[in-house]
């Protein structure tokens, strides 16, 4: 194996880990070549959550350097599973972590190993946390990667239910907290909601979701917004004010609220829709008949609760044959009103984007109007179907 070590990529590498802001002036540092400057960018993307722009950014990198490669393997594999495509994720840093074992890159090694262990986390496989943890160990060479250790060591045991060793990891996690990095910090708060919420202990999630809102960054991200959100509905069947735009860089928390959404109105048929999304990335979580097959989460116990009321309705009698008559299919069989994206959703599969999306859906409906006499109200970001001539078209 061929391996390069360019030294000043490696120490912009270290300056990012230290003090990002002063790794900055490395982004137009003519020493480094086209491609090391696109992973040092792709970091600091990635400490923006822009994760899309992570993947754009490194689709086009050529290189020969497996250094630059692993790397690239990565910060791809972080963004993987921060996106929720855990089996990509998996599959990336897996990568990484043969290239650094290989060099004995320790510190990678152990930045690799601990994403690959809430990657397979994610993905339910006990054994592979264990293997991700004991290679963290080994590598452990600062007292601030022993923190990450005793968190990983946490939500094991909480995740196998040995739930008194867990709560002796986090009595002596709160005692060092207030020397942990921002970071660290809200990966243990995380850590800690899923727990109290897998104990049932909701005034304890509560109070970490107010001890997050302390601290400035939290209060617009989405994991807290998501969080938030759907504990309040589910404690207090708060609405679920939440929209594609609060999830840009988590697609799925998207669909999981639309999911959770369309059951609370009894519309199976855009539940469906939106399960479908979910499983595209996902077919072993998301099965067949909403059958989530995920860790205990807020997710799973809404779902849970809508699951023993929803009313099976009759088969929506759906006519595909062109967009317009289809249109008039979902209203016919939306008794209430429908929102605009929802209909949006339900022709095309996928949210509108923008205001050109919604004249697309615009024109679909005066054609409605038009060519089959329909007569649809829109009101509040919403269409009713109030009456019909008939579904074949007039004579213009």
């Amino acid at each position: 194996m061929s391996v390069l070590h360019p030294k000043t990529f490696i120490l912009a590498l270290q300056i990012f880990q230290q003090n990002p802001a002063k790794a900055k002036k490395y982004l137009n540092d003519k020493r480094l070549s086209l491609a090391e400057r696109k992973i040092l960018e792709a970091w600091f993307l990635l400490r923006d959550s822009k994760f899309k722009e992570i993947h754009q950014l490194l689709s086009t990198l050529t290189t020969e350097s497996e250094l630059i490669l692993a790397q690239a393997h990565l910060v791809q594999g972080i963004a993987y599973n921060n996106q929720s495509d855990f089996i990509k994720s998996a599959e990336y840093l897996e990568k990484a972590l043969i290239f650094f074992e290989q060099t004995q890159d320790q510190y990678h090694l152990f930045k690799t190993a601990y994403n690959l262990f809430i990657t397979q986390l994610n993905l339910k496989s006990r054994p592979q946390m264990e293997n991700c943890l004991q290679k963290m160990k080994v590598s452990k060479q600062t007292d601030s990667q022993f923190v990450w250790i005793l968190q990983c060591e946490f939500v094991y045991y909480s995740f196998t239910n040995a739930f008194k060793k867990a709560e002796g990891i986090m009595e002596d996690l709160e005692l060092i907290k207030v020397d942990m990095s921002e970071p660290a910090i809200a990966t243990y708060l995380i850590m800690k909601f899923d727990y109290f919420l897998k104990n049932a202990r909701y005034q304890d999630c509560e109070n970490v979701l107010n001890e997050m809102k302390s601290y400035r960054k939290f209060r617009f991200w989405e994991n807290y917004l998501f969080m938030n959100n759907l504990l309040r509905h589910f404690l207090y069947q708060d609405p679920l004010y939440l929209y594609e735009k609060n999830f840009e860089q988590h697609p799925s928390l998207f669909y999981q609220v639309k999911v959770l959404l369309h059951f609370s109105e009894n519309n199976l048929g855009l539940a469906q829709m939106a399960w479908n999304k979910l499983a595209e990335t996902m077919p072993h979580v998301y099965k067949p008949n909403f059958d989530y097959q995920g860790d205990h989460c807020l997710f799973s116990l809404v779902l849970d609760q809508y699951a023993k009321k929803i009313v099976q309705p009759s088969p929506m009698a759906i006519d595909r044959t062109n967009k317009v008559k289809e249109a008039i299919s979902y209203l016919q069989n939306h008794a209430q009103l429908m929102k605009k994206e929802d209909l949006y959703f339900s022709l095309w599969e996928s949210y509108p984007q923008d205001k050109e999306d919604l004249s697309k859906l615009e024109r679909i409906i005066s054609r409605a109007r038009k060519d089959y006499g329909a007569t649809i109200q829109s009101r509040k970001g919403c269409y009713q179907l109030i009456s019909l001539g008939n579904l074949e078209k007039k004579a213009s």
